[in-house]
């Protein structure tokens, strides 16, 4: 249960961020506006909108259907996965009340300018079940990692499944294989810490100033949960090579809905290398961004610049409507401040 002075925190805290967004300098929304429309704009000189339309037109819109569906199935995974962070934490909620926590992040993500939208208002969710400010933080956290974690574990399989000759893929072979690398020392320096890097990291610890002395002893605890229950890892790591299958097998149906010949092994490659493009903050919501990179992408696999245009826009489309479900989601429950009681009763 939490404490009646807790349930009012968040709420003063939600309109400090919200005077703090206010006060963000106009001219990075703005540079993001005119990056977005540089790259579509490149994007477009060089494919035929008539054709990325008439694309989508003759698309197979049953396997859009069931791509579709695929959201809610990983939005489940999602939720189950967050659960577990969250148990770690002492924090108990149900399956069922992430969920609906998540797609509401998931409008927040499509309808935010910004692209870590849906992870702030999870760390607020969490903050707002009980964890602490460090606990929510490190439970999010916590959630992408293993989550690109796995996306990179299949980019890697990918290399070595792919009917494509290494010659021909030496950029994604470069970027996969880097971020593979980048990942596993991340993990290994916040879950499996070295001795010589403790003891730089308290060195360090003990310049700061107390204020962000005392926030760094709590973050430090909250991953120090993670690090001590490697059965909690492992859960997480399984949902989330589940959660990727379902990521993989959501664009393969886009992908076949358009008539793309590629196998399922190939976009267990290019949705990776996809997905971290993807999370530049450098456009609005990855407009022009996401056209570019899947034009680029596909062109490796002999895929028409126009059809991975079509194949964009159709993710983007389908990313859109469940966003806008989540946004119904969160415009129709009875208190937007509920907490996990209204499910577990």
């Amino acid at each position: 249960m939490i404490a009646k002075s807790k349930d009012n925190e968040p709420i003063a805290v939600a309109s400090d961020a919200g005077q703090k967004r206010a006060k963000k300098p106009g001219w990075v929304r703005i540079a993001r506006i005119v990056i977005s429309a540089l790259l579509i704009g490149i994007v477009l000189t060089q494919v035929s909108i008539r054709s990325a339309l008439s694309a989508i037109a003759a698309a197979d819109f049953r396997l859009l259907l069931l791509a579709l569906l695929l959201n809610f199935v990983g939005a489940t995974l999602t939720a189950s996965r967050w659960r577990v962070l969250l148990a770690a934490q002492s924090v108990r909620t149900t399956t069922r009340f992430l969920t609906a926590r998540w797609m509401e992040a998931c409008f927040f993500n499509q309808f935010l300018p910004s692209t870590i939208g849906g992870d702030s208002k999870r760390i607020f969710d969490s903050w707002k079940l009980g964890a602490s400010k460090a606990g929510a933080v490190a439970a999010v956290s916590v959630d992408r990692l293993l989550g690109a974690i796995a996306l990179m574990v299949f980019g890697v399989v990918a290399l070595l499944l792919s009917s494509v000759s290494i010659g021909d893929r030496g950029n994604l072979v470069t970027f996969v294989v880097s971020c593979s690398v980048i990942l596993i020392v991340v993990a290994v320096v916040i879950f499996y810490p070295p001795g010589w890097l403790q003891t730089l990291l308290v060195r360090l610890y003990k310049k700061l100033p107390m204020t962000l002395q005392k926030f760094a002893s709590k973050v430090e605890s909250s991953f120090g949960t993670y690090r001590n229950d490697s059965r909690v890892l492992v859960i997480g790591l399984l949902l989330s090579v589940a959660l990727q299958v379902n990521v993989i097998c959501f664009y393969f149906l886009i992908g076949r809905s358009l008539g793309i010949d590629i196998e399922f092994v190939d976009y267990m490659l290019i949705i990776p290398v996809a997905s971290v493009v993807l999370l530049l903050p450098i456009t609005i919501n990855g407009i022009g961004l996401r056209e570019g990179i899947f034009a680029f992408l596909l062109a490796g696999f002999g895929v028409d610049a126009a059809v991975s245009v079509a194949f964009a826009w159709a993710s983007f489309g389908l990313f859109t409507v469940f966003g806008v479900l989540g946004g119904i989601v969160y415009a129709t429950r009875r208190d937007r401040h509920e907490t996990q009681e209204i499910y577990s009763r």
